[in-house]
């Protein structure tokens, strides 16, 4: 048991919320995944690919065979295609900030998130999961 762990739970439902506050679990450790793709949703008009990379974090389908069940290679398949298999590769996780990284903007903790890999699309801020929060200074 680890009863100093932090944890964020990422729900189904928006109904779940009401679940999980009475299960003990504070308001601004959980949120529901519909929040996060309206708020997702709501950014996607202006920018171009975006509603795609959001649609492979929140797929889960096989890519890799086409309708006949053969592999497919990359020399037959088109460009496009290509990258779309790439990003749904990628996938979203949730997570509590380090102590240690509190205090940085955003904007540096993405700098520092992309040397590991990962690319950090929103946080939770007041329990409201805001997407790109330009100068905004992390807490934890």
């Amino acid at each position: 048991s680890y009863p100093n762990t932090n944890l964020r739970l990422m729900l189904q439902r928006p109904a779940n919320k009401a679940k999980a506050i009475r299960a003990g679990i504070w308001p601004t450790q959980c949120f529901s995944i519909n929040e996060l793709k309206g708020t997702i949703f709501a950014l996607s008009g202006p920018m171009r690919g975006w509603s795609t990379i959001v649609s492979h974090f929140l797929m889960s389908e096989d890519i890799g065979a086409d309708e006949d069940g053969d592999a497919r290679t990359e020399a037959k398949e088109e460009e496009w295609f290509v990258e779309f298999k790439q990003g749904a590769s990628c996938n979203i996780a949730g997570f509590i900030l380090a102590e240690r990284l509190a205090g940085l903007k955003f904007e540096e903790f993405v700098r520092l998130a992309s040397r590991q890999g990962v690319i950090p699309l929103a946080i939770q801020i007041g329990g409201e999961v805001r997407v790109n929060p330009i100068g905004h200074e992390l807490t934890v």
